[in-house]
């Protein structure tokens, strides 16, 4: 018996220094320099929490540390799933997967995929795999916080700390209650989400939640969100309530069947760009005055897809100051997603009206598929109070003719219906590939290829966004996005430039005869001397990549009035006198240059006062 009790003894020793032994390479398949490629799920074992564990065991990581996921087939998914909830540590981390293509596009290999897990108990673990206190960067990966039996978690990453840089990038996000990312503690984030695709955001049967980004108590730094596709999300898409971000852009994106609001927020925004986006189905939740209120509109009226309002006491920004660009954007709601609001009013449906001293039932529901509601556009057009606060181009063009998307109208309008009331049970629908149905579906394995072919036809969007784009995601069109990637920067140049001077870009260059000139010509402004605005004008014989530039006497650059790719014509551009920051300048003699790669010429205008 004693010796059974010392062999034990030793068996579990052994075990215990064989747990104390595991180290850093045991969850590493390959070293590539400061790059570790992590072992998998099936790698390991079976054994969970190879990605997590590495993370922490990797104590003496360099500062340019990168964690390479294995991608995947459809045979042969690569899994890095988790059994707990996680901290990662206080330094930036950079997970990255190996490339497999953009993930809107058709490929024979699947992004590694980072999900929940079902622990001993066989209970769901899906909630946030990831509590971020640093800097974090996901890439060309899946991320579902989702189990395997399908149940799903409230966020995939709770962001806390201070100043920390959230970047998705190329990441495909499927299923969740609540949001991707939030940070409700985190101080000073910044996100940047680029060529991403989101879908079914669809877990609870509320009309708030199924979106990408939301936090209760802080402000965002700033949000960048470019060439990123939502899909049949059920929710509020980007929750900035009573929280304006110092900085704000959405350029590019493509929006079909987001159910709720697409930029949920009080109005109370001061540095806000929306360019370039397709919004298709989308916004169209029915409204009672005073729903949600503690989240959405304070004067009770439809959330349209930008809300404007006055800013309350404690945002110390002026109204000059306030800086919003709305141009360029299409959108198209299919006309059977009116049934909503009537069906509602005519089964005698009844909201409640909420204020400060309570609820009460009355009103009638009215449509949010709106571009904006009357005082959002009253902001818009008082230009003597908000001076850099502008609305451009809608481009409403009806449908845009999608290559591949199912109709999910009829499950659209069901859930608009059911959703009115907090006590609703009925969900969302998913959109799924026909071979891997949403009932009894292992989260896990998540649509690939993708469910959906956004590119479209409809000429009305196609070359509709600055530059000739095609309006929404470029990732459905390649060969274009291609294209804009030389573009970009120059273009990023331009609408900064136009939501500080308070222009639009759409009309910031204007062509004025269709006659091809013969040579290049740059011509004396109009009027000259002039106070306070004045017009120049000048001739392209071809397609040239165009600067046009205001220097100072002494040499320093004031403003950037043209910087984009333009067709052979004759242009006007109007400057209002104000440099790149939004101020207006002094009195004085300024020098205008215009630049192409065959032709530079300079000339000189006088502001008087």
């Amino acid at each position: 018996m004693k010796r059974l009790i010392l062999l034990g003894c030793f068996l579990a020793l052994c075990t215990a220094v064989s747990v104390r032994a595991q180290t850093l390479m045991d969850y590493v398949d390959e070293v590539r320099g400061d790059t570790l490629v992590i072992k998998n799920y099936t790698d390991m074992g079976n054994v969970a929490n190879s990605l997590l564990d590495a993370i922490v065991a990797d104590e003496q990581a360099p500062p340019g540390r990168v964690y390479l996921l294995k991608a995947g087939t459809n045979d042969q998914p690569s899994y890095y799933v988790g059994d707990r909830q996680f901290t990662l540590p206080d330094r930036p981390i950079t997970v990255v997967g190996e490339y497999v293509g953009q993930v809107v596009q058709a490929s024979d290999r699947r992004p590694p995929l980072i999900g929940g897990f079902l622990d001993a108990n066989n209970n769901a673990v899906n909630f946030a795999l990831f509590n971020t206190q640093n800097n974090l960067t996901l890439k060309n990966v899946a991320i579902l916080p989702a189990a395997p039996d399908g149940s799903e978690g409230w966020f995939f990453t709770e962001v806390t700390g201070e100043d920390n840089t959230i970047v998705l990038e190329n990441v495909l996000g499927e299923h969740n209650n609540w949001t991707w990312v939030q940070s409700n503690n985190g101080v000073g984030t910044s996100i940047i989400i680029r060529d991403s695709y989101f879908i079914n955001a669809t877990g609870v049967a509320t009309r708030r939640n199924g979106g990408v980004y939301d936090s209760e108590n802080q402000p965002l730094d700033s949000l960048i969100v470019e060439n990123t596709t939502h899909v049949q999300n059920a929710g509020m898409q980007y929750k900035f309530r009573n929280h304006p971000a110092n900085k704000v852009v959405f350029n590019h994106n493509t929006f079909v069947n987001a159910s709720g609001q697409v930029f949920l927020s009080f109005g109370y925004e001061t540095n806000f760009t929306v360019v370039n986006n397709l919004i298709v189905n989308s916004n169209h939740q029915a409204y009672w005055p005073g729903l949600d209120r503690n989240e959405s509109d304070q004067d009770l009226l439809p959330h349209g897809i930008i809300n404007l309002n006055h800013l309350p006491d404690g945002i110390e920004v002026a109204d000059a100051d306030r800086k919003v660009l709305v141009d360029l954007n299409g959108v198209w709601w299919d006309p059977r997603l009116e049934q909503i609001v009537d069906n509602l009013n005519n089964a005698g449906i009844e909201g409640d009206v909420c204020d400060d001293s309570g609820c009460e039932a009355s009103g009638q529901w009215m449509s949010q598929m709106i571009v904006a509601n009357d005082r959002t556009l009253e902001i818009f057009n008082d230009e003597d109070r908000y001076p850099r606060i502008t609305q451009g181009e809608w481009i409403m063009g009806g449908d845009p003719n999608f290559a591949e998307l199912p109709d999910m109208i009829p499950a659209l309008i069901e859930w608009g219906v059911n959703t009115v009331r907090d006590d609703n049970t009925v969900l969302l629908a998913k959109l799924r590939r026909d071979d891997n149905p949403a009932e009894g579906v292992n989260m896990l394995r998540f649509d690939w290829p993708v469910a959906v072919d956004l590119s479209y036809t409809n000429e009305a969007y196609l070359t509709a966004a600055l530059g000739g784009f095609p309006l929404g995601d470029l990732n459905w069109f390649p060969e274009q996005k291609a294209q804009w990637e030389a573009v970009k920067d120059a273009q990023a140049a331009q609408i900064e430039a136009a939501l500080d001077a308070g222009t639009t870009i759409s009309t910031a260059v204007e062509p004025i005869s269709e006659e091809i000139p013969s040579s290049f010509e740059l011509k004396q402004n109009y009027p000259n001397p002039f106070n306070p605005t004045t017009t120049i004008r000048f001739d392209l014989a071809k397609n040239a990549d165009v600067t046009l530039e205001v220097y100072d006497i002494v040499g320093r650059r004031v403003a950037t009035l043209v910087n984009q790719q333009l067709a052979p014509g004759s242009y006007s551009v109007e400057w209002n006198a104000m440099d790149e920051a939004g101020q207006r300048v002094a009195s004085g003699v300024y020098f205008y240059t215009l630049r192409t790669s065959d032709y530079v010429e300079t000339k000189q205008m006088v502001l008087i006062k």
